[in-house]
Formats: structure tokens, sequence, C-alpha cells
């Protein structure tokens, strides 16, 4: 999506907005839990007009740290491993 193309239909038909989609009351931004209390973070939503396939990137690097240190790391698969 950052490139402009859809992963899914591969048109280049992207169109992003910052806070582009809300979700309850997420007027001030993204709420994402990091501590026991939250505060919002901006986001940016990448949206493909031709199939509607969405993607969303938080754009606060400040909560990008906090969650790095916070939530738990997903493996990377083995090599050879086919997902």
């Amino acid at each position: 999506m950052l490139s402009g193309v859809c992963p899914k239909c591969h048109q280049d038909t992207i169109h992003v907005k910052e806070r582009g989609v809300q979700i309850g009351d997420t007027e001030r931004g993204l709420y994402v839990r990091t501590k026991m209390m939250v505060s919002p973070c901006t986001f940016r939503t990448y949206i493909c007009a031709s199939c509607g396939y969405l993607e969303t990137y938080i754009a606060d690097q400040a909560k990008l740290v906090e969650v790095a240190s916070a939530w738990e790391k997903v493996a990377s698969p083995a090599p050879g491993f086919d997902i």
C-alpha cells in the first residue's frame, strides 16, 4: 500500500488519509495499549479504491517504541518454512 499499489488486486488506486477510519470514539487518534493508561496516537489509513482493501499504520514514532517494549514479539518462521 505504501508503494501506491494494492497488494491484493495490484491496482494503483491507493488513497490515504490521516485518521481515515474511526471505530468507536477515536476522534483524537488511535488508542494502542502499552501501559495501564492509554493515550491516542496518530495513524494513517490507506484504502484501495478498486477492491476496498485497507491498511492502517501508526504514524507516531514514540508509540511504536512503546509497542516494541511492551508487546510480545512474533517469532519469525524458520528458514524454509512456508506460511
